[in-house]
């Protein structure tokens, strides 16, 4: 039986792995609204498909114990808003989801939510500005190894300052300048998707110069998730909330 949250969170593309054969990944090749149908190669070249149903009352002992998400590579970028800690529930829920997730952190946002926080998390070192050109990496440029490796880039809490910067391609950090590549890959692979999470107060995110940014950003194709009202870090309750994180990951999850 096919648990039906995890229906939801899995799509056409993705492999999952059962566990009465965890050796073999099988292709999800169609779904339904309470079915998968998922297809096994693993009869060498004779490939069998078979349904996969969230009905209680249909026999089947098959349990899902792993999810590979197709474009399962998730670059988190971690900005210097107050919202940055949200951020860590965000790659917790998306790593239990399948997904492979790094993070890099601004300064700013290293402040906020540490880095060692996320690599505990996600099983990968956190990147952050003192790693730029150390002596242990200086064999692989970080901003053009990430935003290769990258199928979707989510920044997040994106903060006015950054979105500024990402707006007229400042390369100022490891933050910046892999968005920066990662934009000018989208051309050769035009699967990568990158996906803006504004969170700030009310008055940086409403004033004229914030959003001709966030329109320029939109113009060169980034996906702006945008704030919700709420209860902000002056107090004040108003536009400019972090939208939250479950929706944030149907963005992510849908690609749009």
């Amino acid at each position: 039986m096919l648990d039906r949250k995890l229906l939801e969170n899995i799509e056409v593309g993705d492999k999952i792995v059962f566990d009465d054969c965890f050796l073999d990944k099988h292709n999800i090749v169609e779904k339904e609204v309470d079915e998968v149908r998922v297809r096994s190669g693993a009869s060498g070249d004779v490939y069998e498909d078979y349904m996969i149903t969230t009905d209680k009352d249909e026999v089947e002992y098959k349990r899902v114990i792993e999810v590979h998400k197709k474009n399962k590579n998730v670059l988190l970028i971690v900005t210097g808003s107050i919202s940055a800690y949200q951020s860590i529930n965000l790659a917790n829920k998306l790593k239990k989801m399948g997904y492979d997730i790094h993070t890099i952190l601004t300064d700013a946002g290293n402040k906020i939510a540490s880095a060692t926080t996320f690599s505990v998390i996600t099983g990968n070192k956190s990147i952050t500005d003192d790693m730029w050109f150390s002596a242990d990496d200086i064999a692989e440029i970080p901003h053009i190894k990430e935003a290769r490796w990258a199928d979707t880039i989510v920044v997040c809490p994106a903060s006015a300052d950054f979105i500024a910067k990402m707006a007229y391609g400042f390369a100022d950090s490891i933050a910046s300048a892999t968005v920066l590549a990662f934009v000018g890959m989208k051309k050769e692979f035009e699967n990568k998707k990158i996906f803006v999470a504004p969170a700030m107060n009310n008055y940086m995110y409403t004033n004229r110069i914030t959003q001709d940014n966030i329109e320029r950003l939109k113009s060169y194709g980034f996906k702006i998730i945008n704030p919700v009202v709420g209860t902000l870090a002056c107090g004040d309750t108003a536009i400019g909330h972090l939208k939250p994180i479950d929706e944030i990951i149907e963005k992510i999850t849908k690609r749009r």
